[in-house]
């Protein structure tokens, strides 16, 4: 196996014992139907190359053995995992964070203004990107009005040589 298939095998169970093996350390909360697909595919790979069940989480020893379709399986599991978590995050965390003081008080240090919603905008059914089916992509992503573009893009060339702002 070439040397940066062995690395990417490697971090791939370096990820999964951290944050998806079952009372790992960082354990993600994740669809328990996702956590299920990845354990029941771990599973089947580690009886078929080891011939013993498989206890949930994953040596150095047995990620060598895996070859580059299973882990093309395994990458593939991993962006359903990691659409999920945006989507939670955009969902939940995003809108708590945007409602904090703390968030409040760096829009107002910018001089974005007091209303987080005047240029944040939260989609509930954006199209689904490009090699996704509809069952994997995510129901909310972020965007910036034409006005916090506008802003930014006056903030940005507003200290350039040559702009009329400079005098």
């Amino acid at each position: 196996m070439e040397r940066h298939h062995e690395a990417l095998i490697q971090t791939a169970f370096q990820i999964y014992n951290k944050y998806l093996a079952p009372s790992s350390q960082n354990e993600l909360n994740i669809d328990h139907g996702l956590r299920l697909d990845l354990a029941n595919y771990l599973g089947e790979v580690m009886v078929g190359l080891h011939g013993k069940s498989f206890d949930g989480q994953v040596d150095a020893s047995q990620a060598g053995s895996f070859n580059a379709t299973q882990l093309q399986v395994l990458i593939k599991l991993y962006t359903r995992i990691q659409t999920h978590v945006l989507r939670l995050m955009a969902m939940d965390s995003l809108p708590k964070f945007i409602k904090t003081q703390r968030f409040l008080d760096a829009r107002q240090w910018l001089g974005e203004g007091d209303a987080p919603g005047d240029d944040v905008q939260f989609l509930t059914s954006p199209p689904a990107p490009p090699g996704l089916g509809s069952e994997e992509t995510g129901g909310a992503y972020i965007t910036v009005s034409l006005k916090g573009s506008e802003r930014e893009h006056r903030h940005h060339h507003r200290d350039m040589p040559g702009s009329p702002h400079v005098s």
